[in-house]
């Protein structure tokens, strides 16, 4: 090998190349193998199962995963888009505490009424 394409191919093969020609599909199996990262706590006996991941270029999504005591699941799907994962993670855990406060105060009002009979 010629040292002229021995130069010609390091160059090559150390610079940072943008992604041409590659179809949609090829792109979402790549980024599927990339898993999101995942935070879990409790709150009041509900736990919260925050995820963020890869949205747009360069942007994770704030989801959530609130499973109650009672065994009653809701799911929250990008509540908002960050450039920091742990900044998507950080805002689902806090908008997940807020939900269950308000989910709380609801079913004690509903259940507190005076009694009719």
């Amino acid at each position: 090998m010629s040292r002229r394409l021995k130069l010609y191919k390091m160059k090559w093969a150390s610079r940072v190349l943008p992604l041409r020609g590659l179809s949609a599909m090829a792109m979402s199996e790549d980024e599927s193998r990339v898993a999101p990262l995942t935070s879990r706590t409790k709150f009041t006996g509900y736990s919260l199962i925050a995820s963020a991941p890869h949205a747009y270029e360069h942007m994770y999504s704030a989801d959530l995963l609130i499973e109650g005591p009672e065994g009653g699941r809701w799911y929250f799907h990008a509540l908002d888009f960050f450039y920091d994962a742990t900044h998507a993670l950080a805002y689902s855990l806090n908008w997940g505490r807020l939900w269950v406060k308000n989910n709380r105060r609801q079913s004690v009002t509903r259940t507190a009424g005076p009694d009719t009979a």
